[in-house]
């Protein structure tokens, strides 16, 4: 790999984030790279390819197939689906390596996407932006994210009314209003609200943007809702298990003993930065770029 093009789905401040973190990891390993949030289409596409002359396009929450004839045969696509929404609505086909940001997102094998291979890749934090730091606790518990959906409302809306020192950002929700502080679009104000917060409520799977971004920069999560089909992160060591219990109780359990949420933040950390960077996820791209591109890699399948 020479020459890469990195494009996210959409334009966002968090997408953005995200490809020039892609940019470093890869420029990093000798490289060379370009694109952006989102990629050029159609004729556009082909001037692109024309002009920067990429031998591989990594793209989040795309697959080849999307750009159909514009993309030509000679360049490798890789697809690294990070929404499960979008793996149900639009089922991959092409790329040949495929990427899933939980297992759960692609079942079945490969072949069945078109692709040479076919692995989980969990998300990734900067440490750029994401970094760990002990500041005293400002809010008991708090929230980041999206408006709050039938499954995530039940927990939230007992938080919102129990007497804990709560701050909610994101979309506001009327039942939620009350608690509602804004929203949050830079990684500093991010940081901020998971380094003062004792436990940042997390509706998901731990491999998430959000779930690592916090887990790095020294903020304890509390999930629920998401089964973890991966073994990344240990409940009680490295974040809080809320779900299959009284969540309050298990709230209250925790915010009694600041000693253990701060050991459990200082462990989390650690672990981020060890395993779980975009320069660990660009090595391990670039490894199974090798793999798929090489002569000896004589089949469609999975890796071994």
């Amino acid at each position: 790999m020479k020459r890469l093009a990195i494009f996210t789905s959409r334009p966002s401040v968090h997408n953005t984030l995200r490809y020039f973190a892609l940019k470093r990891a890869f420029t990093a390993l000798g490289v060379q790279v370009a694109g952006g949030p989102m990629a050029p289409v159609e004729d556009a596409l082909q001037v692109f390819c024309r002009e920067f002359q990429p031998d591989t396009i990594l793209e989040l929450d795309r697959s080849r197939q999307y750009h159909g004839h514009y993309l030509p045969d000679s360049i490798v696509h890789i697809a690294w689906l990070v929404h499960q929404e979008v793996a149900e609505k639009s089922p991959p086909q092409g790329s040949q390596l495929l990427y899933a940001l939980d297992p759960s997102f692609l079942p079945g094998k490969a072949t069945d996407y078109g692709a040479k291979r076919l692995d989980w890749l969990p998300a990734a934090s900067d440490p750029h932006h994401f970094y760990y730091e002990e500041h005293p606790w400002q809010w008991e518990v708090s929230y980041a994210g999206g408006m709050a959906d039938a499954h995530q409302l039940p927990l939230l809306r007992k938080v919102a009314q129990s007497n804990l020192k709560v701050a909610f950002y994101g979309s506001d929700h009327p039942e939620l209003s009350h608690r509602y502080q804004g929203r949050l679009d830079s990684p500093q104000a991010l940081r901020q609200l998971y380094q003062t917060s004792c436990l940042n409520l997390h509706p998901g799977v731990m491999s998430h943007f959000r779930a690592l971004d916090c887990l790095a920069a020294g903020g304890v999560i509390g999930q629920w809702l998401a089964e973890e089909n991966q073994d990344l992160f240990k409940p009680d060591l490295h974040y809080v298990a809320l779900s299959g219990e009284d969540p309050l109780d298990k709230m209250a359990y925790y915010l009694a003993r600041p000693a253990q949420l701060r050991s459990m933040a200082k462990a989390a950390a650690a672990e981020v930065a060890a395993k779980h960077t975009w320069q660990q996820r660009a090595v391990k791209i670039l490894q199974d770029w090798h793999a798929i591109t090489s002569s000896t890699f004589s089949s469609l399948g999975d890796p071994a």
